[in-house]
């Protein structure tokens, strides 16, 4: 059995950081972050139109490997066995 050894430092820290985060869950709170709450409609857009055309180039590698969009992975699984064996 190993048994972890952290020093007090980083235990006290994970404590304080444990507590902080549950109160906040608790009290249904959750804390602004500055990068989001007062991003730029321009900045949100952009980073918008990224995830698009990230989500558009996974279903273009998917469609160049022969997957359908609503396949299931039981299904992608089962094509990859069949083009195992034949």
């Amino acid at each position: 059995m190993v048994i972890k050894y952290w020093p007090p430092v980083v235990v006290f820290l994970k404590i304080i950081l444990f507590s902080y985060l549950v109160n906040y869950f608790f009290a249904g709170e959750v804390p602004e972050f500055k990068k989001f709450s007062k991003e730029s409609k321009a900045s949100k857009e952009k980073r918008k139109r990224a995830r698009r055309a990230e989500a558009k180039e996974a279903e273009e590698s998917l469609a160049e490997l022969g997957f359908s969009k609503n396949g299931s992975l039981e299904n992608m699984i089962l094509q990859r066995q069949v083009g195992q064996i034949f």
